[in-house]
């Protein structure tokens, strides 16, 4: 996408790698989501790294 250009209809692949805050936007309307800052994507990965086992928080298992 660039400039002011309407997302196509018939898209099947959105490239959000480095978008620019208009395109993004234009994105979460078209879709009607929220897409996650790059801040809240390192969060869930961290958060992913521990589960919680009762009052435990422990590591969790690699691949």
């Amino acid at each position: 996408m660039h400039g002011a250009a309407a997302v196509p209809e018939d898209a099947l692949w959105i490239d959000l790698l480095e978008p620019t805050a208009g395109e993004e936007s234009r994105i979460e309307q078209f879709l009607r989501i929220d897409v996650p800052t790059r801040e809240e994507i390192r969060e869930i990965g961290a958060s992913n790294r521990f589960y919680q086992e009762s009052d435990v928080l422990c590591p969790s298992r690699g691949p």
